[in-house]
């Protein structure tokens, strides 16, 4: 399955939020209530169904890879679910961690 047009355009969406949390985990994230309910559902079960896993030190996560970035939630259950995360592939744990430059959290 490929994502529609719709979905591609709801990926550029311009609502992504860089993070300023901790700039040592650069990414971004979007929040349900301010994009379309319906497309932000079809992303979490797209990454749900098409992603892999990984980890976020202990946590195991699914994961999607998808034009260059990769996609997350934190695993709640769909209607919990607020916020999706992404970010370049080098910045994600996994990849940091087989490289051994984990930095502070």
């Amino acid at each position: 399955m490929t994502p529609s047009s719709k979905f591609r355009e709801f990926l550029n969406n311009d609502k992504w939020i860089l993070s300023k949390r901790n700039p040592n985990w650069p990414h971004e994230y979007i929040v349900r209530e301010l994009v379309d309910d319906d497309t932000f559902i079809s992303l979490i079960d797209y990454i749900r169904e098409f992603g892999y896993y990984g980890y976020f030190f202990s946590k195991k996560i699914k994961y999607l890879d998808e034009g260059g970035l990769v996609y997350w939630t934190t695993g709640l259950p769909v209607i919990e679910t607020i916020i999706i995360y992404r970010c370049l592939v080098e910045n994600t744990y996994d990849f940091i961690f087989a490289k051994g430059t984990l930095p502070d959290y």
